[in-house]
Parts: structure tokens; sequence; C-alpha cells
């Protein structure tokens, strides 16, 4: 049985949790324009599309990584925790990779590009369609808040299992 996870999943995980962390705090910006300057609005647009879908790339090849990986077993202590911390984790998974979706949706239906820190832009591949827009910005933005909770229920996982149990699970992702 391991006690830790591979170097590449170990990666994966920080990278794409820090490239999340500053997406959704660049989106969190942008939902309170009234934080920013108008002046630097676009660029604070073209960072959280940047970090967005740095993320999805980290996300897709964490997930093929994942699967093709032994992982350590599970610390929960009952089957409720071994519920929350897989129904957790999977869900930290679809929503590492639908809401870069979403949000390229949203922007491609609205007829704006995606770039990715100026090296190159993802090609428009629909008409656009501002209801869709719409529809899209309402999803991502949604999905963003609930996938918000669950980073605070995988850490306050961390946290009891640190505190409560003793157990320093920090060191099989470290």
């Amino acid at each position: 049985m391991i006690q830790k996870y591979n170097l590449s999943m170990r990666m994966m995980h920080w990278l794409s949790g820090v490239g999340f962390l500053f997406a959704i705090f660049l989106g969190i910006i942008l939902t309170h324009t009234s934080w920013i300057d108008e002046s630097n609005e676009v660029q604070y647009i073209l960072l959280h599309k940047s970090f967005g879908l740095l993320v999805f790339f980290l996300a897709t090849l964490r997930i093929i990584i994942r699967f093709c990986s032994e992982i350590p077993n599970s610390v929960a202590d009952n089957k409720i925790e071994k519920f929350i911390e897989k129904f957790t984790h999977y869900f930290l998974y679809f929503s590492i990779i639908a809401l870069p979706i979403s949000g390229y949706l949203m922007s491609s239906f609205g007829g704006r590009t995606s770039g990715f820190f100026g090296l190159f832009d993802i090609p428009l591949f629909i008409s656009k369609n501002d209801e869709l827009s719409g529809s899209f910005y309402d999803i991502h933005k949604i999905l963003a808040y609930i996938t918000l909770c669950f980073v605070g229920v995988h850490i306050l996982g961390f946290i009891k299992h640190l505190i409560i149990d003793k157990n320093n699970i920090l060191k099989r992702i470290v």
C-alpha cells in the first residue's frame, strides 16, 4: 500500500490548485468591478481567461495522470466521511474542467476570443449568440461559487484530519 501520491500527482494538485485560486480571485475581482480601475479591467479579464485555460490544460493532464496512477487509500474514518471525500474530490475534478469550458463558451458566444497569456488565442468555433453567452455567464458564476464551497470542504477535511484525528495527511500530497 502506498503512503504518498506520486510526484506528478503532487505537482498537478498544487499547480492546478494555485492556478484555480488565481482564476477565482480574478473572477471575484471582475464581478465587483468597482474594486478595480476601468482602464485595467481588460487586463484582469485576459489574466482570468489565461489562468482558466492553464487550469483546463493542467486539469486534463491531472485527470489522465490520476487514472494511470496508484493512489493512497482513504484515511476517512467511516462511510459518511468516505462519501464526502469522494464526492468532494469528484466534484472538484468536474469543476476544474467545467469552469474553463463554461468560461470559454461564455466568451465565444459573446464573440470574444480567449487568449493564453498573450502567447496565442483559442479560435472561435461558434457563432455569436448573446443569449447563450449570458446563460453561460450565469453557469460559470454559479459553478464558481459552488466550487469555492467545495474547496472549503476540502480544506476543512484537511484541518479535521490534522487537528481532530492527529493525522498529518499533508505529507501525502507534498
